[in-house]
């Protein structure tokens, strides 16, 4: 990925292995395999995407700092689905708006993008081919189409407001992507429009994606 700005935490959850980061978990277990059974959650807790797995023993569990007892959010996990991806995005004064996003349902694809819009504006995406209206405060899943030679996507940022819609972000994003991506967007102190990515690898993912 070209210009990306790579901030922002991601966590995936999960049940039956416990992690010092919510409350009543004490240690923290192997990643289990593929045949383990419960709730798991995919957590980065750097800013490289190297995500592990971990587990939770409940759909509801509280963020916690990991040296004081002060409680940073609370994660609810939707009913139905036993893996997910929690994107955490920075909350003010303190503390994080967690994102979550259920990946065992095939809906989260290979070379597919989630983007989740904490700016103060509307964020107008031109995904290559595809135009994607992101209102703040909302997240939403999508994929670049229109491919220019099997090469690469043209992207374009936007932010809109009352004077018409303003580029903050134009680039490339190449066509072989062998991760899912998680995108936040959010307003700088200069008041303009950035935004931050993580990419999450996906073992055994061919790269190319003909949509």
């Amino acid at each position: 990925m070209v210009n990306r700005h790579r901030r922002t935490l991601t966590r995936r959850v999960s049940r039956n292995q416990k992690a010092p980061w919510f409350r009543n978990h004490t240690r923290t277990l192997p990643t289990p395999n593929q045949n383990a059974k419960g709730i798991y959650c995919k957590s980065s807790g750097n800013l490289n995407g190297q995500f592990k797995r971990m587990a939770v023993s409940a759909r509801s569990v509280e963020l916690k700092a990991p040296d004081d007892d002060v409680a940073l959010c609370s994660i609810a996990l939707p009913a139905e689905g036993k893996s997910f991806a929690v994107l955490l995005a920075p909350e003010e004064p303190a503390g994080f708006a967690p994102f979550v996003v259920r990946l065992d349902d095939g809906s989260f694809k290979t070379g597919d993008y989630y983007f989740v819009n904490r700016s103060a504006n509307t964020v107008v995406l031109k995904l290559g081919g595809t135009e994607v209206v992101l209102e703040a405060g909302n997240a939403v899943k999508s994929h670049p189409t229109e491919p220019v030679h099997n090469h690469h996507y043209n992207i374009t940022m936007s932010a809109r407001s009352d004077s018409g819609d303003k580029t903050f972000a134009s680039t490339r994003w190449p066509f072989e992507n062998k991760n899912r991506s998680y995108v936040i967007f959010s307003t700088g102190s200069n008041g303009r429009a950035a935004y931050r990515t993580v990419d999450e690898p996906v073992e055994g993912a061919e790269g190319k994606k003909k949509r």
